[in-house]
């Protein structure tokens, strides 16, 4: 059988309109831009920082917003519930662009004392305003998408937002080779991307698509983990989290013991070793949709589980194979498993929290954010002979959370169906 007992088979689906097709797009659009510049200066601000004089503030100004963020993260329903999902995407949407500007000011200013007090307090009040993204792009996409399509605006909104891994170099390069690493232009650059972004995101059209009250919104999300399925989402989300940010963190000591003997330089490697962790983003995202119809996310789950496995035993088996080889194999099935797993992860949730999307959507950012925490904060400051281990740790533990939520049958059920679980028919033997 194409399905574990329990999952009820996606109907086939007799019509490909998409409906808030204008919204949806503009949605995907809006983020992938602001998400091209938040993620360039993600990558690059913290060793420009530490250029200037500042030592590791960088790494201390992300984890100071992602704090924030987790406060936003609380606040978020209450404030969905009153304002709606179209209205605090846009709010949400300034506090990434302070966040932006702040660490763009401070990689090019060398600053003292008080005007880093300065920062600190920005920063963090942006990742205060900036936690209630995620619950809102949640929100306002599962309103977007019809219940059969539920798969497809999902694994769209991948699709377009990690294309931002490759709209960034592509952007920012040319930018660089003609006005030089240290001009003006890039900055500016990086500032207009945002700012459009943020255009795109305000007055979203509303979704013609009718659904049910929201009035359960407004409660903490916290006070979701009291519920079995929402307990195993959240460990997954902390899991994909961490994963996706403790990967790149790592990759310059895992290469400098694994890579000594080749010719190309170090900051090539890590290029191409990037190169192919995005190109995993992408392919999961094309192939989740029509894999998660066709076989059911509960499946999926088990598929990420062993991508995630694949991509353990090339990162730390000794084979008889070229190292690069091996590298760049574990970052493609890397990218690949995590961006199966957060798309799975918000369809899932989507499905099952569709009258409390706000809610769900903002428990799973703020395990995420701990996951990322963990990632950001851990790795630096670890040696060279444990970044593979934990690594390793990292792709254990989204294997073993992939494993115990496939085992837990109540998260496929609808979310009309979420409170009458014990109506459901007892499975057939074969």
């Amino acid at each position: 059988p194409s399905h574990f007992c329990g999952e009820p088979k996606m109907a086939k689906i007799e019509s490909w309109q998409f409906p808030n097709a204008l919204g949806s797009l503009r949605l995907c659009f809006g983020m992938t831009l602001l998400f091209t510049a938040f993620q360039e200066v993600q990558n690059a601000a913290p060793l420009n920082i530490k250029e200037v004089g500042l030592g590791n503030f960088g790494f201390y100004a992300l984890a100071t917003f992602y704090g924030g963020m987790l406060f936003g993260n609380q606040v978020a329903p209450r404030i969905i519930h009153r304002v709606g999902g179209r209205t605090s995407l846009p709010i949400a949407a300034l506090g990434y662009l302070f966040f932006i500007g702040s660490l763009l000011v401070v990689s090019h200013i060398s600053m003292r004392g008080s005007s880093v007090v300065v920062v600190v307090s920005i920063v963090a009040l942006s990742g205060l305003v900036g936690g209630l993204l995620w619950p809102s792009q949640g929100y306002v996409l599962t309103h977007y998408a019809p219940q059969h399509l539920l798969n497809w605006y999902m694994s769209m909104f991948s699709l377009s937002f990690f294309a931002s891994a490759f709209l960034g170099p592509a952007v920012v390069a040319p930018v660089i080779d003609f006005a030089g690493p240290h001009s003006i232009a890039v900055p500016l650059t990086l500032l207009t991307l945002a700012i459009l972004g943020v255009l795109l995101l305000c007055c979203l059209p509303a979704s013609d698509q009718a659904h049910t009250s929201v009035s359960a919104a407004s409660s903490l999300s916290l006070k979701l983990l009291s519920e079995a399925p929402a307990r195993r989402l959240g460990v997954l989300s902390f899991a994909e989290g961490w994963c996706l940010n403790a990967y790149v963190p790592a990759v310059l000591p895992i290469m400098a013991s694994r890579w000594t003997s080749t010719s190309s330089s170090e900051h090539e490697h890590f290029q191409l070793t990037l190169l192919l962790n995005g190109l995993g983003h992408i392919f999961a995202s094309l192939v989740y949709a029509p894999m998660a119809d066709r076989f059911g996310r509960r499946w999926m789950l088990v598929f990420q589980a062993a991508m995630a496995v694949v991509a353990l035993m090339l990162a730390e088996l000794d084979l008889s194979l070229d190292k690069a080889v091996l590298d760049l194999s574990a970052a493609f099935f890397l990218g690949f498993s995590t961006i199966l797993a957060r798309t799975n992860n918000n369809a899932i949730c989507g499905n099952l929290y569709r009258e409390r999307a706000g809610c769900a959507f903002a428990l799973l950012a703020t395990l995420r954010g701990l996951g990322s925490i963990a990632g950001v904060l851990v790795m630096p400051s670890i040696s060279g002979s444990w970044s593979r281990e934990l690594v390793a740790a990292s792709l254990g533990c989204l294997c073993a959370a992939s494993l115990c939520a496939a085992v837990h049958m109540p998260l496929f059920v609808t979310s009309e169906a979420a409170g009458n679980l014990e109506d459901l028919e007892p499975c057939a033997e074969a």
